[in-house]
């Protein structure tokens, strides 16, 4: 059964708070699941992207850039408000993650040369969370992007890519040694228990999910798709027992969200509705619903919007407030822990 639109929130049970940007130039907003309620947490000139809470839920880690800044790794508090600066914004830094512990977070750096910069060279750079310690985990030349610590906090798993060719690999925190995990792949990220990898494989294979032990050994399909469709974004839920995705149709503008076990059983779609496309899972804290991006092909001009939906599928609602119109700047979702 396909989820229902809501109109009455009453008839939600999920709870809670979720992260999202939006506009131009993209501020940071929360909305809550409740009620709705749409709160703007920065009023400047300034584009946030790539903003992710903290493990306690306390703050906010995000890029920043604008005028004076190419784009700063900051961290907020959850009302908005600078709490520390980590890098000043003479690099092009972006897509920051927490390590499980809080402690540290890792992020992408694009080097700057005089000419501006090289879009085939992006690295990994590691920092701990009161500034200290940075350290440039890679050195490779090939853009690297969808960064997933292990639960240890020893490993952090990647996207590389060159040209029109991608690899999933991971690199050693402490020493910075990479290795290349599996080729022809993207989008990995760590099961919470530490012992498994979900990944999407590419073609000629794929697009298909599949779950691997974390070296890149032992693969099984657990999601396919013909490859004139698309399977992006996996995310395990906290508990380790679900995989969420977006399964594209045939065209842009039906692309919905499935969820199914490690094993490949019970797949079933969440969303599902002709005229939209349904971008960016992100699980609730207690793993009984997913936030996503929505785009809707329905109404002039074209528009995106935060909406949540119920592991059966039964409940969804989408967040009016939340609309931004298609071309501006939005980021993916994310529950407040």
């Amino acid at each position: 059964m396909l989820a229902t639109v809501l109109t009455a929130a009453a008839m939600l049970t999920l709870r809670g708070d979720v992260l999202f940007s939006t506009g131009t130039p993209a501020q940071l907003r929360v909305v809550d699941v409740v009620t709705g309620h749409v709160r703007r947490l920065t009023h400047d000139r300034d584009a946030y992207s790539g903003a992710t809470w903290s493990p306690d839920g306390r703050r906010i880690a995000v890029s920043v850039s604008g005028p004076n800044k190419k784009g700063a790794i900051e961290l907020l508090d959850a009302r908005g408000r600078v709490r520390r600066v980590l890098s000043d914004g003479a690099f092009w830094d972006s897509e920051p993650a927490w390590s499980p512990d809080g402690r540290r977070l890792a992020f992408v750096r694009q080097p700057a040369n005089p000419g501006g910069y090289h879009g085939e060279q992006l690295e990994l750079m590691v920092i701990n969370a009161d500034g200290s310690g940075l350290t440039q985990l890679t050195h490779t030349t090939s853009q690297k992007h969808f960064l997933s610590w292990s639960p240890d906090g020893s490993r952090v798993v990647f996207t590389a890519s060159r040209i029109l060719h991608s690899w999933v690999a991971d690199v050693d925190t402490a020493r910075g040694d990479d290795r290349l995990l599996v080729d022809n792949a993207y989008e990995a990220t760590w099961a919470p228990d530490g012992t498994r990898i979900a990944y999407v494989q590419g073609l000629p294979k794929g697009p298909e999910v599949v779950v691997a032990n974390p070296d890149g050994s032992n693969p099984h399909v657990v999601a396919a798709a013909h490859w004139t469709r698309a399977v992006e974004a996996p995310t395990w839920s906290p508990d380790g027992r679900w995989i969420a995705y977006a399964f594209g149709g045939v065209n842009i503008a039906q692309i919905w969200l499935e969820a199914v076990h490690p094993d490949g059983t019970g797949a079933h779609r969440l969303t599902g509705i002709r005229g939209h496309s349904d971008w960016a899972p992100s699980w609730s804290p207690d793993g009984r619903g997913v936030t996503f991006v929505r785009h809707t092909f329905r109404r002039t001009p074209r528009s995106a919007y935060v909406a949540v939906v119920q592991l059966d599928g039964k409940r969804l609602r989408v967040f009016d407030d939340t609309r931004s119109v298609w071309g501006e700047s939005e980021t993916a979702p994310a529950w407040r822990p």
